[in-house]
């Protein structure tokens, strides 16, 4: 608590850093002391004014809250972006409301380098009800698709619904490419107030943009929405693990690139799938935004670097232009183009009229993996360019294909060893591991919990020098997110994905 003429009612406010910006590698919270019993409520919320300064991108404050006195939370609220003056802020805590061991707390995480200033916070005022007049909240933070991940499948997802007077009905809307509004029922799956759901298989490139309804229990029938989330169909090849470690920048006439294989495609078998969106994620502060970058596919020369254009190139203002959000995936609906790739491809830009600047992601990270896919192009000044492997960086960079099918059939053997997404992803209760061993080795293949616990070892000594895949059955396993890890020679890859019962 501090007095820096930083307040909105004299004559202090709460602060992460009293006396300056913060520095690196902070990780600190305040948290209400005592739990409250909230039993007998009905609902609550909670609104405070707040300013702050916090590197976009990189530095985040949070606001939790907790129903059993920390033992876990909730995240309700997020900030992050610079020059954000006083402002009066209102959080739901219905959540919360029939439990006895209620806390809330701000969590305050920043990385090295930049420093600013952080939040103030002041005026706090806490709301408890002792009638039923509030819809059920939702918990869907977890389950939300991360960057547009959806699948060539059905979508099947969960969420929570939980209401201090019970919720017993809820259902999915949704629009396909902004059309009209469909409804699926969900069902409750009958642990934790999770409700399980199934959105139809959709056309490959489709935006779906979809949102949850639940009714409570009460005489009033109280009902509410949460927020909207969005998703798009078809087969994610995905190279980076979603940190972002560093930004930086091309300078005109260079460009940058990644090389993506459609899935089953290795040195005895190519496969060819649509091309149907890009994503690719640029980076801007109040300091750093970028001009336009012209966009590129290429397909694979034959020796590992980019070759014959199938695109015919354009320019996009990338997405990541304001401080709403500093990482914003530019998204490039590519579906009326008609484009077919063909096993190995690759996607990029180049720095035509000014600086491009982008997120890119370090193998030393924690959860992180070299994937050796990412490509820096040196202007030849013809148009051309001069390619090097990137070294250990992954550029943020992924494609969306439709269905992929085998064109032909060579007789040569793999020469690299690699994991690849399993499939279906999300699955219940079965999926499929493929991966490629460049020649004969001792091969183990790990199935980890999010606590890095073993759940299941899939392969564990000699295989020989090919093509090979697993079926890994968690019919006795609980949903969730899990991590599957090859380690074969110098190899050491991991990847994720999501059981959903």
């Amino acid at each position: 608590i501090v007095e820096e003429d930083e307040y909105v009612s004299a004559n202090s406010a709460l602060t992460e850093s009293p006396g300056g910006d913060y520095g690196d590698d902070v990780s600190s919270f305040v948290m209400w002391s005592t739990p409250m019993d909230w039993s007998a409520k009905f609902g609550a919320s909670i609104s405070f004014w707040n300013k702050y300064d916090l590197e976009g991108g990189f530095d985040y404050m949070y606001f939790e809250g907790s129903p059993d006195n920390g033992m876990t939370w909730v995240r309700l609220k997020t900030w992050n972006g610079e020059g954000v003056g006083w402002h009066e802020e209102f959080i739901s805590m219905d959540g919360f409301a029939g439990r006895d061991q209620v806390t809330f707390r701000f969590l305050f995480q920043s990385d090295q380098g930049y420093h600013v200033n952080g939040m103030y916070i002041d005026d706090i005022m806490l709301k408890t009800y002792n009638n039923d007049i509030a819809s059920p909240s939702f918990e869907t933070e977890p389950y939300a698709p991360e960057f547009y991940e959806g699948t060539l499948a059905e979508f099947n997802n969960m969420f929570r619904a939980f209401d201090v007077s019970g919720v017993p009905s809820a259902s999915v809307m949704y629009t396909v490419d902004g059309g009209d509004t469909l409804t699926v029922a969900a069902t409750a799956t009958g642990t934790n107030d999770e409700w399980n759901y199934t959105i139809p298989t959709q056309t490959p490139g489709s935006l779906v943009k979809y949102w949850f309804w639940a009714e409570d229990g009460s005489v009033e029938m109280n009902s509410g929405y949460s927020d909207s989330y969005t998703y798009i169909a078809g087969e994610h090849l995905i190279y980076d693990n979603g940190i972002v470690s560093y930004i930086s920048n091309i300078i005109v006439g260079d460009a940058m690139a990644v090389r993506m294989t459609v899935p089953g495609s290795d040195a005895t078998t190519t496969y060819g799938a649509d091309l149907s969106y890009l994503l690719l994620k640029n980076y801007a502060d109040l300091d750093t935004s970028s001009d336009s970058m012209t966009v590129h596919v290429w397909q694979d020369d034959g020796t590992g670097q980019p070759g014959v254009e199938v695109l015919t190139p354009f320019q996009h203002l990338p997405e990541a232009n304001t401080l709403v959000d500093p990482e914003a995936m530019s998204m490039l609906d590519l579906r009326s183009e008609g484009i077919r790739v063909y096993g190995d491809f690759w996607i990029g830009f180049s720095a035509e009229i000014g600086d491009v600047y982008y997120c890119y992601t370090q193998p030393s990270e924690l959860g992180s993996t070299n994937y050796n896919r990412s490509f820096n192009g040196l202007s030849n000044g013809d148009g051309t360019w001069a390619w090097s492997q990137a070294g250990d960086t992954n550029y943020h960079f992924r494609a969306i294909i439709g269905a992929f099918s085998s064109i032909e059939e060579v007789h040569a053997m793999p020469i690299s060893t690699s994991l690849e997404q399993n499939y279906p992803n999300p699955f219940n209760p079965t999926t499929t591991i493929n991966f490629t061993i460049a020649s004969e080795a001792k091969v183990s293949l790990v199935v980890y919990d999010v606590m890095g616990r073993s759940v299941a070892k899939l392969v564990d000594g000699d295989l020989s020098q090919g093509s090979h895949k697993v079926s890994f059955d968690a019919s006795n396993l609980v949903s969730g997110v899990y991590y599957y890890n090859l380690k074969s020679g110098n190899v050491n890859q991991t990847k994720k994905m999501m059981l959903i019962k």
